[in-house]
């Protein structure tokens, strides 16, 4: 989520919601808030309103209560932030993915979880969202029940009154290791691809013989054939043109074979 802030202690955000759309829609979501100012009016013209303002009141409250019913039963980590940035609420399955209580979480912020070395990236991109009201979104190590740490995708998109205002920010929070770490193996297997190639002087290549499109070219291919590496991937018959006269035509017959022995087994 993001790091450690002042956070209100107790009480939410209390929002009259006309029409809202779904969380889930790219979309942002719009809602009617009435001004204190407005209130105040009301209160003033009699009994009636008094009484009808109560009900207002209570009807916030019980559509925020159903709202933090289903996110909690829901299976996905979610929170809420006020304007300002400051947390008011997450949901149980984030308390029980961390280990830590709803006051932990609302008084001590995300400090306590976050892995420290990245407290300050999530600050700053949480306090770029403030400030701009673009999504948020921030991957960052965090510490689990069991005591160790995961990473985890934190997103989060703001509400917004008829006028444009940020009044809420919805986030969710997503474990991410598995995926993470699969794509740290991954780019450390290309890493020592790549040296092994720089080493031994062998270059890698992919190649779709249905449309001729070269799709993949190692670095090692650009030095050894001289091709530039900031000019994309050169076309095949490019390629082609770079072999010698005399090997051309032992070359073609090669590939036309592999690519006939290809679809053989294959149809």
């Amino acid at each position: 989520m993001m790091a450690d802030m002042q956070i209100p202690k107790k009480g939410f955000f209390e929002v009259e919601i006309s029409g809202a759309r779904s969380l889930t829609t790219p979309t942002e979501p719009i809602v009617s808030i009435p001004r204190p100012i407005d209130l105040i009016e009301r209160v003033a013209k009699g009994d009636g309103e008094i009484a009808e303002s109560k009900e207002v009141v209570e009807a916030l409250h019980r559509s925020e209560q159903r709202l933090r019913d289903v996110i909690d039963t829901i299976p996905m980590m979610a929170w809420t932030a006020l304007p300002n940035g400051s947390v008011d609420f997450v949901s149980r399955s984030w308390l029980e993915y961390t280990g830590f209580s709803m006051e932990d979480c609302l008084d001590a912020g995300l400090s306590t979880v976050a892995y420290p070395e990245d407290l300050d990236r999530t600050a700053q991109k949480w306090q770029a969202a403030l400030a701009t009201g673009e999504p948020y979104e921030c991957e960052v190590r965090t510490r689990t029940a069991s005591g160790s740490y995961r990473w985890c995708l934190s997103r989060a998109v703001p509400l917004r009154d008829e006028e444009g205002k940020i009044v809420k920010w919805y986030g969710t929070n997503t474990d991410s290791d598995e995926r993470k770490r699969a794509e740290e193996k991954l780019q450390e297997s290309e890493a020592y691809l790549a040296e092994a190639q720089r080493l031994s002087h062998t270059g890698s290549w992919a190649w779709a013989p249905a449309t001729g499109e070269i799709r993949y070219w190692s670095e090692e291919c650009y030095r050894v054939l001289g091709f530039d590496q900031h000019g994309g991937h050169p076309r095949f018959d490019t390629f082609f043109q770079r072999t010698h006269p005399e090997d051309r035509a032992k070359w073609q017959e090669a590939t036309d074979r592999a690519i006939d022995e290809k679809f053989s087994n294959t149809g």
